[in-house]
Order: structure tokens, then C-alpha cells, then sequence
């Protein structure tokens, strides 16, 4: 009877004792650091949704860089940009949504770029300051307009 006494009197592990303090401590850093992260997130799906509805940023920016004779003779006549080419984007606006940088991947009948554009909305029309393409194979830019 003595030997059943002393082992319910032996210590417990320093786990068992801990673990209903040490089980909320370590699992609100992990809650607030996936917080912090779906918020910075946040700001990019906006980003992304605001350049999906807004067609004419990237279509105006297409048909300019079709006027351009090195694009046509590298790369061919650009085709519109799909909805996956707008998924696989970037896409950063500032001064609230009124200016944009993206890039964005187009393909015409002779190859591939990604195409960088920097413009400021002027009322409903977008204003380019700056278009060029960058292609891979071989590696070479072009500026469309600087």
C-alpha cells in the first residue's frame, strides 16, 4: 500500500503540469501571424480583381505595343490576354487605384514576353508612361514606349 501512495506522489513531467499555458502560447503567435498574412493577401486579391474587371489597362496596352514594328517582327500581333494570363500577373496600384504597375504575360504567333506597364488613370481612360517587353528566348527588351 505504501508503494501505491508513493507513486501518486511522484512528480509529473514538466509537460503535463504546463501544457494547458503553454498550448494557448504557442498557438496564438501561429493565429496572428496567418492573420497578418491574409491581410497583406487581402490587398493583393483586390488588386488582382480590380485588374480583371478593368480590361482596357492591358487591352490598351496590347494594341499599342501592335503598333510597335519590333513587336510585330519578334513576336507577331499580341493576342488579348487570357483570364489565366491575368491570374499569373502582377499588380500593384497606388495613389488610391488611380495609378498601376503590372506585368503581365502575352504571347503572339512567333513567342512569348512579359509585358511591364506603368500608368495613371485620368478620369475613365488610362494614361501609359510606360510599356516594354521582355522576352526570354533569346533574352532582349523592348520598349514600346518609355
Amino acid at each position: 500500500m505504501g508503494d501505491t501512495e508513493n507513486e501518486s506522489l511522484k512528480e509529473k513531467s514538466w509537460f503535463k503540469r504546463n501544457w494547458k499555458w503553454l498550448l494557448p502560447m504557442v498557438i496564438m503567435p501561429v493565429l496572428g501571424f496567418a492573420l497578418l498574412f491574409s491581410v497583406i493577401s487581402a490587398g493583393s486579391v483586390g488588386d488582382f480583381a480590380s485588374a480583371f474587371s478593368d480590361e482596357k489597362l492591358y487591352q490598351n496596352a496590347i494594341d499599342k505595343a501592335n503598333k510597335n514594328v519590333e513587336v510585330q517582327n519578334v513576336l507577331g500581333t499580341l493576342e488579348p490576354v487570357s483570364n489565366m494570363g491575368i491570374v499569373e500577373s502582377t499588380v500593384e496600384y497606388t495613389n488610391t487605384k488611380q495609378s498601376v504597375t503590372l506585368s503581365i504575360r502575352v504571347s503572339g504567333e512567333k513567342g512569348k514576353a512579359k509585358m511591364d506597364v506603368v500608368a495613371d488613370k485620368k478620369g475613365n481612360e488610362w494614361r501609359y508612361t510606360s510599356i516594354k517587353l521582355r522576352i526570354k528566348e533569346p533574352k532582349r527588351e523592348i520598349i514600346v514606349l518609355q
